[in-house]
């Protein structure tokens, strides 16, 4: 499978990355259609290539270097209006805080209890539980969403990743 910066390069960098990204967009857009789906929530990522003082971040390492070239407005502008044509709403919503600072199982907000074993490891001390944090933060974006607690065991609301890989010319499901 190809990385990103891969795809971006390839035919001497003209136009395969963007083709990409508008093909990942609009089967995206499709799936969302077929399945009905009414809302589809992503989280605003504005500022996330800052630090909170407003300057650069430091982008040494070479996962930080890969995430900075990735086309994140790119992405959700297609998605906007792809969304649209199907009648579907985007809602850009704040993450901060979504990943670490709450227990998306129990609610706990005591951050004494809340620990990121590694990266991208997440455990309450409070309910014991441990998990992604990427999945603990999507458990509290519905939440924050929803405005009010859900159950981690809600079923019909958050759908079973698809797995999408790209061949070079079109995405294809499964490994």
């Amino acid at each position: 499978m190809e990385t990103l910066y891969e795809i971006g390069n390839c035919l001497g960098g003209v136009g395969c990355g963007s083709f990409m990204l508008v093909m990942m967009t609009s089967e995206f857009a499709e799936i969302c259609d077929r399945r009905q789906v009414k809302e589809v929530v992503v989280g605003d990522l504005g500022g996330i290539k800052k630090n909170r003082d407003g300057t650069g971040k430091d982008w040494r390492d070479k996962s930080s270097q890969n995430w900075q070239q990735f086309p994140v407005r790119e992405i959700v502008a297609q998605l906007g209006y792809k969304l649209a044509r199907c009648g579907i709403r985007l809602v850009e919503q704040d993450e901060r805080g979504t990943s670490e600072g709450r227990c998306s199982s129990c609610g706990c907000t005591d951050r004494s209890r809340l620990h990121r074993i590694h990266r991208g490891m997440f455990w309450c001390e409070n309910c014991g539980i441990t998990q992604n944090a990427d999945i603990n933060g999507a458990g509290n974006q519905l939440a924050r969403y929803l405005r009010r607690e859900v159950p981690q065991s809600s079923s019909g609301v958050l759908a079973t990743p698809s797995v999408y890989r790209w061949d070079s010319h079109q995405w294809l499901v499964g490994p």
